[in-house]
């Protein structure tokens, strides 16, 4: 299975779009040739459990191409980590981001001379905890996205995430087959008191930081340490919840949105996705799904000819929407 890195590729820019409580950052990314004629924007979340990583991992230098010959901008955006921060100081920072798009990207591409953005053409994206973002802000975002990207998100349907597993069921199982062994400095970080994280390097199991995903599913308390919650049945009757949970909170007017997910993903169960696209159909709501057969978390790193074939496909959504 391919595993993620931190990217390579310069980006055009580096831009502060909050300060508070810590200063956040974006990186743009630029088509390489100018153009008078605003272009479409993709805001891209990275992946990491919503504890791990930072704007440079997992950046998918497919998107980037992809952008970039179309005359397309594309920014790679960081948001503060669990545990020191909490899932609602995401879904802040996901909003505040937002705000600055619509507000002040523009002034900013004007100053530097970039090409400019059609913010009627705006998506947002993402791959696993950066799916499950994309899911939300199909809900929490006003205006709606043009159209979302979630590739193997998350809603956290079922009990997969509130009962222990074996190590051999989650992925990267052969290194962190002993991650009982760091508990204890673990535990440290759930203390609270800590300041916010905005990135986090992942190490493949190689320090305690990188093993908080797989220590919670071992244990059993993804849910509970992540959301406070024991099981998806209390979250149904928490209501002051719901806004966390896309299933949850789709409205009317969620945006068009395409799923893609491996069948033997081995971090976040594919049914996430299944379940969420029946969920939307079920609301009349436009939604495709793709299904890679065999492939596990990170497909998008590969270049079989089944991921270039949904890759293809992925862009023919986008480029439909943004002709707009």
């Amino acid at each position: 299975m391919p595993m993620p890195s931190d990217t390579t590729i310069e980006p055009t820019a580096t831009i502060t779009y909050k300060t508070h409580p810590v200063p956040i950052e974006f990186d743009l990314y630029s088509p390489n040739v100018r153009s008078e004629t605003p272009g479409a924007l993709i805001v891209y979340y990275h992946p990491g459990a919503t504890y791990l990583g930072s704007r440079k991992l997992g950046f998918p230098a497919w998107l980037r191409d992809g952008c970039n010959k179309r005359g397309w901008t594309i920014c790679s955006v960081d948001y503060r980590l669990l545990p020191e921060s909490s899932i609602a100081d995401i879904m802040e920072d996901l909003k505040d981001m937002w705000i600055y798009v619509h507000k002040h990207l523009n002034i900013e591409l004007r100053q530097r001379t970039l090409t400019q953005i059609d913010l009627e053409a705006v998506f947002v994206s993402g791959g696993s905890a950066g799916g499950y973002i994309t899911f939300q802000a199909g809900h929490l975002l006003t205006p709606s996205p043009a159209g979302l990207l979630a590739m193997y998100g998350d809603c956290f349907i079922g009990d997969w995430y509130a009962k222990a597993h074996s190590a051999e069921a989650i992925i990267a199982n052969a290194r962190l087959g002993d991650v009982e062994t760091y508990s204890t400095e673990i535990e440290k970080y759930f203390q609270g008191g800590r300041k916010p994280v905005t990135g986090r390097p992942f190490n493949d199991g190689t320090d305690p930081h990188s093993m908080f995903y797989h220590y919670l599913i071992r244990k059993g308390e993804f849910l509970k340490r992540t959301f406070g919650v024991e099981s998806m049945e209390e979250v149904a009757l928490r209501p002051d919840l719901h806004y966390l949970f896309p299933q949850f909170s789709v409205k009317d007017s969620y945006p068009p949105i395409v799923l893609a997910h491996g069948t033997s993903d081995s971090a976040v169960p594919y049914e996430q996705s299944v379940f969420f696209s029946e969920h939307l159909t079920s609301k009349g709501l436009y939604n495709e799904l793709y299904l890679l057969e065999g492939k596990d978390h990170f497909w998008d790193l590969g270049e079989e000819d089944d991921v270039l074939k949904v890759k293809e496909k992925i862009w023919t959504f986008l480029d439909k929407i943004a002709s707009h």
